[in-house]
Formats: C-alpha cells, structure tokens, sequence
C-alpha cells in the first residue's frame, strides 16, 4: 500500500506540473490513462526484476552446491588413490544394476486413490510398501533407454509437468483437472519432483504407483534435484529421516540414477529439464548412447563431453563448451 500511496502522490504532483487540473474531461481521462499504464509498466518491470534475481540467486546457489559435491568427490579419489581413508570407513559402491523385487507390485485404481486418500490425511505410506514400490521402480526405470521416444495415439495429447518440488497439492490438481492417465491423456513429469516443498516422498511413490499402473501413460525424466548433493541442502533427505530412515532415501536415489534423461514425442518435439545446448552439434543419437546407472553417476564412466551433455541435461546453468562447432555458443539461459 505505501508503495501505491508513493506512486499515486508522484503521479499526482506530476499531473499538477502538467496542467491537468482544469483540462476538459476527455483530456484528463487520457492523462490519467496515461499515467496508470505507466505505473502498471513500472510495476510490471519491478515484477520481472525481482522474478529474475530469484531465479539467478537459486541458479547461482544450486551450482555452488554441485561445485562442492565435485570437490569432495575429486578429494575422495584422490585419498583413495593414495590407500588412505582419512579416518573414514568407506561406503560400498551401489550396485551396477538395482535388485529384482521377488514379486512386482502392482497397483490398481482402487489402491492408488486410497494412497491418495491417506496421503491428503497426512499418513505416510508403510515402509514395506515403500521398499517394494521403488524397488520395482527401479527396475523398471533401468528398462527404458536414456532417450525415451513417445508415440502416442491420435487425437490424444500429452500433458508435461514440470517442477512439482514436493507440492503434493499441486500434483493432485493437476491429475484431477486434466484426468487420470490414460490412452487419451499422456502425462510426461519433467523432473525435480524433490526438495523444497513438504510431500516430496509422497510425490514419488505417488508417480512411481502411476507409473506401474499404466506404463504407457506415465513418464517421468530426470531433473538435477534428482541428485543427492542437492537433496542434503534442499530439505528431501532431511524429509526422508524424518519419515523413513537413510536406507530409504537411498532406495529413492535406485530409482533417480536409472531415470530417462529425455523423451521425445512423435519424433518431433524432445523434451528435457533444462533449456537448450549453447552448442549446434548436439544429436539425439549422441544423448540416447549416455549411460546411467549409480556407478556411471559417479562420473567414472563418462568422457569429459559425456559428463557436461548430462550437465546440461538437467542443469538450467550449465552450458557445453563449443567442441566442433566454430559459431558462438548462445548465452540465453533455459527453461
């Protein structure tokens, strides 16, 4: 209100300096018109001002976390290079591929709305079914190719969410405004499901038991808050604590190693987490041959190129040095 108050007496006092008072109505009416927009127009800027700063501090402290997650691993290896711990027991490596489930779940309607139901009464799902629903996630993830390619049938449409970001509310709405998946209606969730919001645990299970209910419908990509060195800082693991236990968390993270890093739809239209390369020679081809899986994640596996066309994959501020091309990389940032 005092910023309006603020506006309001500047716009009068320059009103006065004008000589609107005692103009004929149509020519006050004009300069007040003139005046409004332009206050809108100040406010709209201010408004995409403050969007923006959001937006690059997030960026900026996002990128820091992974720099530090770099370096710590960068002196792990190099401890492990010279036969010494640093006084820590080292961890065991994940398995290459995640354990087959002696007996798949499968999800009905019926089972999925009562997950609903109890979710929205702030119940949390028992731990047994939460192990046997990522495991199977898991495996199924690590079926489908890096690139997943969508063809759906004609006259359906394809619906793509994007950041959900543990707002269990927002997910809900969406399914109940658009519909159940189904051969009609294609759901396509693009990443960062995790972090920030309250339900981040309840949103995965919910897509995974979606996803196994109907595997055609359902399709989930990678984005870069599926990453453990964001999921310390960004509030997922200190939610997996709380409501389950660290074993937990990790069965989370079988499923994110293994999840797709693109889809494409009809052969047309690729979709993504983060924006477009600041290169031209970036194929298809080249994104559907990257591996993945927790031992390739640890970077052991991958090329310099390869580890940066992930990057940019699923991080909005990383941008692929030029390798072949000789045309200036663009600096606009993604989506």
């Amino acid at each position: 209100m005092k910023h309006f108050d603020m506006c309001r007496f500047d716009a009068d006092a320059k009103m006065a300096d004008d000589g609107f008072f005692g103009r004929d109505d149509a020519s006050a009416a004009a300069t007040v018109q003139r005046y409004y927009r332009g206050m809108q127009g100040r406010d709209a800027a201010e408004d995409q001002l403050l969007a923006k700063t959001f937006c690059d501090l997030d960026e900026s402290e996002e990128w820091h976390t992974v720099d530090r997650m770099r370096r710590m691993e960068k002196l792990r290896e190099a401890l492990e290079a010279e036969g010494e711990s640093g006084g820590l027991t080292p961890l065991p490596p994940p398995p290459d591929a995640p354990p087959v489930p002696l007996a798949m779940p499968c999800p009905t309607r019926e089972s999925i709305e009562s997950m609903v139901a109890g979710f929205e009464k702030r119940r949390h799902l028992p731990i047994g079914d939460v192990t046997e629903l990522l495991q199977a996630g898991a495996v199924v993830m690590a079926a489908l190719p890096s690139v997943v390619p969508l063809e759906p049938a004609e006259g359906s449409r394809v619906v793509v969410v994007g950041d959900l970001h543990g707002q269990l509310g927002d997910l809900l709405h969406i399914l109940r405004t658009h519909g159940m998946p189904s051969e009609e209606t294609v759901y396509l969730f693009n990443g960062d499901f995790v972090d920030r919001g309250p339900n981040s645990c309840e949103i995965v299970l919910l897509l995974l038991a979606l996803k196994l209910e109907s595997p055609l419908y359902v399709h989930m990509n990678r984005g870069n808050h599926e990453e453990r060195s964001i999921n310390v800082f960004y509030g997922f693991l200190d939610e997996c604590l709380s409501k389950y236990d660290h074993q937990t968390f990790e069965l989370f993270h079988s499923v994110f190693d293994w999840l797709p890093l693109a889809h494409v739809i009809n052969g047309k239209v690729a979709v993504w987490h983060a924006g477009l390369f600041g290169e031209k020679d970036v194929l298809i081809s080249e994104i559907e041959a990257l591996k993945r899986g927790p031992e390739v994640l640890r970077h052991k596996e991958r090329t310099h190129r390869e580890r940066h066309l992930v990057e940019a994959l699923v991080h909005t501020y990383i941008r692929i040095p030029a390798v072949h091309s000789l045309s200036k990389p663009s600096s606009a940032a993604g989506c």
